[in-house]
């Protein structure tokens, strides 16, 4: 179990903000808990009634942390309406909690598409109609002038029956195209320019460094694989790849148009990567991902032994993150609403919507001795303060409420930004599973 999974209180069976009652657990993190939540006040008899809705505990958390996540509200907010990202309903925040109110996508993530249902084994058409959506998701994020940062399957969620995908979490995303923070996202999705080993920690665009994720994630949708466990030199396999181009190809069985699409990807030089329109079209052009009969019988025994056992590994040493100590409770909050106003510039889709008092939900404590257990429903409607209008401009004043959401304009305020960097290899097995 994750960290904020073994720390965060039970809450299942919550109703936040008088409108959510969170029905079951979807997974958590190392910041927080997922739940499905059934929106009460939503007049569709349809799915469309059900959300997702991310609780991230405060307790410990350095204040360019808590700022990182009102960010993440900010960003999602402005590609929220676009197809194939996930969009973000409203979100709030108490004394120890931010709440994110999502899309709910029941179908899991790439990763399981990918290690665990095999489905995109020899499946051309799927494997293609998948990866376009999520090129399509980046370049809508682009345009909107936001870059994810941390492109892998783990943040891409699929729906039901496995049709559609959804680009998720935006806790790393930037507006600034070009930013001098090396190491930023998980290890084995940084282009050469983030890892910073090869160009002196120079600064970087952001934009080529999201086309160079996307090469990687080809890579793990094609073979089931991972190409490598860092984009350096000091890596054996980029190191091997660095000297012969080809290699790629002659260690996993992938066509010759494929490899020359994940060629133009990986390119050091980023002003020389594809571009994702061209991208797009070399994808939808492609005939083939898995090498023909002709190819097989030019590719070398290794390539057909990989194929044969994708839990072989490339590289014997895996490095593992430390275990994060858990972070010492807060006490139980007094009541803090959260409402609508701190003078974005950036337009927010993200609609107001006011808590109720009453609205009490245990500090994370689990793990410390003479702590009540998790209590029973409780939340209350005060009229006085249900009705507030998303135009409001002032907090009420005996909360505290503060709505997340609209935290200053994104090019100021955080043009001195932190975000948390990955100093260690976050399962950096070369090989899914």
């Amino acid at each position: 179990m994750s960290p904020a999974g073994l720390i965060m209180p039970d809450l299942i069976g919550y109703v936040l903000d008088g409108r959510y009652e969170l029905l079951s657990t979807l997974g958590s993190g190392s910041f927080g808990v997922v739940y499905k939540a059934l929106d009460l006040k939503h007049n569709s008899p349809s799915d469309d009634r059900f959300r997702a809705i991310k609780i991230v505990y405060k307790a410990n958390r350095r204040t360019y942390e808590l700022e990182a996540v009102r960010r993440e509200v900010e960003l999602q907010s402005l590609v929220t309406g676009y197809p194939n990202i996930v969009g973000i309903h409203d979100a709030f925040e108490d004394e120890n909690y931010f709440y994110l109110v999502l899309d709910l996508c029941l179908g899991g993530d790439l990763f399981q598409q990918i290690c665990c249902r095999r489905a995109f084994a020899h499946n051309d058409e799927h494997l293609r109609r998948t990866f376009l959506q999520i090129v399509d998701a980046v370049e809508s994020c682009h345009e909107a002038n936001v870059f994810h940062r941390d492109l892998k399957p783990e943040n891409i969620l699929i729906n039901t029956d496995g049709s559609e995908v959804f680009l998720a979490d935006f806790g790393l995303a930037t507006q600034r195209p070009i930013v001098d923070e090396c190491g930023c996202g998980t290890q084995v999705y940084m282009s050469p320019e983030v890892v910073g080993q090869m160009t002196d920690r120079q600064p970087f665009d952001t934009r080529y460094a999201d086309i160079w994720a996307l090469g990687v994630i080809l890579v793990n949708m094609i073979t089931s694989r991972q190409p490598w466990c860092i984009a350096s030199s000091e890596d054996c396999c980029f190191s091997t790849w660095l000297e012969d181009r080809d290699f790629l190809k002659q260690v996993f069985p992938i066509s010759d148009g494929a490899n020359l699409i994940i060629q133009r990807i990986f390119q050091l030089e980023p002003l020389d990567r594809i571009s994702l329109s061209e991208l797009r079209r070399e994808i939808r052009e492609l005939d083939t991902f898995f090498p023909t009969s002709n190819e097989r019988i030019e590719t070398s025994d290794l390539s057909w032994f990989v194929a044969a056992d994708v839990r072989q590994p490339l590289t014997p040493q895996v490095l593992r993150p430390p275990r994060r100590p858990p972070p010492r409770p807060l006490r139980l909050p007094e009541l803090k609403d959260i409402l609508g106003e701190t003078g974005s510039t950036c337009p927010s889709q993200v609609p107001s919507l006011t808590a109720q008092r009453g609205f009490d939900i245990p500090a994370p404590q689990r793990y410390y001795t003479g702590v009540e257990e998790k209590s029973p429903i409780k939340y209350a409607v005060d009229h006085s303060t249900s009705k507030t209008s998303a135009s409001s401009r002032v907090a009420d004043q005996s909360t505290g409420a503060v709505k997340v959401g609209q935290v200053g304009s994104v090019v100021g305020t955080f043009e001195d930004e932190k975000v948390e960097i990955s100093k260690h290899a976050q399962a950096l097995s070369p090989v899914y599973g």
